[in-house]
C-alpha cells in the first residue's frame, strides 16, 4: 500500500512540475496530456492487477505504532478529570468529602481501578458509613466498569 501511495503521489508531483515548465503551444498540451495519462495509469494499477488475477494487498508493512507518551499523558488527564467528577458526585449525592483516583491502562485506554479515600463522612452516624462505603463501591463499579475500592483515609 505504501508503494502504491508513493507512486500516485510521485506521478501527481511529476505532472505538476511538467505542467509548470511545459510550453504554451501544441507541444505543451501534448506533454500535459501525457502527464495526466501517467497519473491515470498509476491510479488504475490495482485494477490491472486484479484483472490479471495477481494479488494486490492493501496491508503491506507493519501496523502503525502507537505514541505511548501521548496515550500516557491523555490517560493522566482523563484520570484527573474523572477523579474530580467522582469527588463532586460524592459531595453532592452523599455529603462526603473524598479524594478519588482513577487508574488507567494507557495502552488500551481503559479504566483499571477507581480508588476513593474518604476524609469526612459529613453527618452520617458512626456505624452507618460501612453500608455507605459498600453502596458507593457498587455504584462506581457499575458506572465505570472496573474494580472500585472505597476506604477511609488513613486506613488503607
Amino acid at each position: 500500500m505504501k508503494a502504491y501511495i508513493l507512486a500516485v503521489a510521485g506521478a501527481v508531483l511529476f505532472s505538476a512540475v511538467v505542467a509548470m515548465i511545459a510550453p504554451s503551444g501544441k507541444m505543451g498540451k501534448f506533454i500535459r496530456g501525457a502527464s495526466k495519462l501517467l497519473i491515470l495509469v498509476a491510479l488504475l494499477a490495482p485494477v490491472a492487477a486484479l484483472v490479471q488475477e495477481r494479488s494486490f494487498s492493501l496491508s503491506e508493512g507493519d501496523p502503525v505504532p502507537t505514541d505511548a507518551s501521548y496515550l500516557e499523558a491523555q490517560a493522566k488527564i482523563a484520570s484527573q478529570r474523572e477523579g474530580e467528577e467522582i469527588s463532586a458526585f460524592l459531595a453532592e449525592e452523599y455529603g462526603i468529602s473524598a479524594r478519588a483516583e482513577v487508574e488507567y491502562d494507557a495502552q488500551t485506554f481503559s479504566r483499571k481501578k477507581v480508588a476513593v479515600k474518604i476524609s469526612d463522612f459529613g453527618i452520617i452516624g458512626q456505624d452507618e458509613h460501612i453500608d455507605t462505603m459498600g453502596k458507593i463501591e457498587r455504584e462506581l463499579e457499575a458506572k465505570y466498569g472496573c474494580e472500585a475500592e472505597v476506604c477511609v483515609e488513613g486506613t488503607a
